[in-house]
C-alpha cells in the first residue's frame, strides 16, 4: 500500500511554486514584455504601413491627377500646335498665292509697257510698209479704167465745189489774185488730150481765167492724179487714198497707245 508523505508533498508543491514563480519572474514575465513590446510594434509597423499605404494612395492619386492633367495639357499642346501649323501653312499658301499674283501682273504690266515701247517705236514704220506694199498691190491689180474714172472724179468734184460753196471758190480766187494761173497736175498715167482738156477748162472755171496746166507723171500715185494751184491741192489718186488711210490708222493707233501707256499697272 502507497504511503503518502503530506510533509513531503507539501515540500514539492512548494517547490512546485517557487519554480512557478521564478520561471513567471525570470521567464514568463520578460517573455510577456517581449510580446507586448513586439505587439506594439508590430502595432506601431501596421499603423506605419498602414499610413505608408494611404500617403501611396494619395500620392499615387496626386500622381494620376497630375499624369490626367499633363495629358490634358499635352494634348491641347499638340492641338494647339497643329491649328498654328495649319495657319501658317494657310498663311504660307495665301502669301505664296499673292506673290505668284503679284509676279503675273508685274509681268503682264511689263509686257504691255514692252509692248506700248515697240509699237510706239515702230508702229508708223510698220504702217508705212503695209500702206506702201498694199499701194503696189493694188497697181498690179487695178484696171485702167480706175484711173480714167479718178480722172473725172476730180473734174466731177471742182464742178460740184462751184456749185455748194461759192464762198470758198470765192476765197480762192482771191487768194489768185496776182498770180499766175498754172496749175501742177501730178498723174499716175499720161493724160488723153481730151482729159486734158476736160481738166483744163474745169479748172478755168473755178480760177475764173484762163489756166495753164503743167503735167506730171509720178506712177507712186498708182491711179489717179493730183492738182495744185496756188493754196489749193486736190488730190483723187489711190496714193492719196492710202495717205488719208494711213492718218485714220495713225490717229486711232496713237489714241489707242496713249489708252495703255497711261493704263496704271495692277497691283
Amino acid at each position: 500500500m502507497l504511503q503518502l508523505d503530506p510533509l513531503r508533498i507539501l515540500f514539492q508543491a512548494l517547490n512546485f511554486l517557487v519554480l512557478v514563480f521564478l520561471l513567471y519572474r525570470l521567464l514568463f514575465r520578460p517573455v510577456m514584455r517581449a510580446v507586448r513590446h513586439r505587439r506594439a510594434e508590430v502595432k506601431t509597423l501596421i499603423e506605419g504601413a498602414e499610413r505608408e499605404r494611404k500617403e501611396a494612395e494619395t500620392v499615387r492619386r496626386e500622381l494620376e491627377e497630375r499624369r490626367q492633367r499633363a495629358e490634358l495639357e499635352t494634348n491641347e499642346m499638340i492641338s494647339r500646335a497643329r491649328q498654328r501649323a495649319e495657319e501658317e501653312h494657310w498663311a504660307i499658301v495665301e502669301a505664296a498665292r499673292q506673290e505668284a499674283e503679284q509676279i503675273i501682273a508685274d509681268a503682264r504690266a511689263q509686257a504691255q509697257r514692252e509692248r506700248y515701247q515697240l509699237i510706239s517705236q515702230h508702229y508708223e514704220a510698220m504702217l508705212n510698209l503695209i500702206l506702201d506694199l498694199s499701194g503696189r498691190m493694188i497697181g498690179h491689180v487695178l484696171p485702167d479704167a480706175t484711173h480714167e474714172a479718178l480722172v473725172s472724179q476730180l473734174s466731177e468734184r471742182i464742178y460740184q465745189l462751184g456749185r455748194e460753196s461759192m464762198a470758198q471758190v470765192e476765197t480762192f480766187r482771191r487768194s489768185m489774185a496776182g498770180r499766175e494761173a498754172d496749175a501742177l497736175v501730178t498723174t499716175a498715167h499720161s493724160l488723153s488730150s481730151e482729159q486734158q482738156g476736160q481738166l483744163a477748162r474745169t479748172l478755168t472755171v473755178l480760177a475764173d481765167r484762163h489756166v495753164n496746166l503743167r503735167i506730171e507723171q509720178d506712177s507712186e500715185l498708182v491711179a489717179g492724179l493730183r492738182v495744185r494751184m496756188g493754196d489749193l491741192v486736190m488730190d483723187n489718186s489711190i496714193h492719196g487714198e492710202l495717205e488719208r488711210l494711213r492718218e485714220a490708222v495713225k490717229y486711232v493707233l496713237q489714241e489707242q497707245l496713249q489708252r495703255e501707256g497711261s493704263t496704271p499697272s495692277p497691283q
